[in-house]
């Protein structure tokens, strides 16, 4: 009796650290997949950046504010939904009143759509 335990207990423990084997493994190319689309999402998002950055800057520069800094940085807001943050510069911008700050917000917002169906831009002038 104590041979058949024996053997069935090696088994058994053999099925145990194959089992677990088998996890490590999975867990292994999940993280990996996980890590690839992180990357993939990165890329996307700086080709996307420079285009949208490009064309800011342009309406920024048609609308009377030329050389303006601008910055768009992705956040995270947890939502599911890719967040941006757009930062616009220029020292003619402090002159201009709350309305038209909150007007010329409004209209860069609109570049939002070039980052994504989904995508939330807030805008922040300094």
């Amino acid at each position: 009796m104590s041979k058949k335990m024996g053997k069935l207990l090696g088994m058994v423990i053999k099925f145990v650290l194959a089992l677990i084997a088998a996890c490590m493994c999975m867990g292994i190319a999940a993280g990996a997949r996980a890590r690839v689309e992180r990357a993939e999402k990165q890329q996307a998002y700086l080709e996307r950046k420079d285009e949208v950055v490009k064309e800011i800057r342009d309406y920024l520069s048609d609308s009377g504010y030329p050389y303006s800094g601008v910055t768009l940085t992705r956040r995270d807001d947890g939502d599911g939904r890719e967040g941006f943050l757009l930062s616009v510069h220029h020292g003619k911008l402090e002159k201009l009143s709350e309305e038209e700050r909150e007007e010329l917000c409004e209209e860069l917002a609109d570049f939002g759509v070039m980052l994504g169906e989904d995508a939330f831009l807030q805008v922040r002038i300094q």
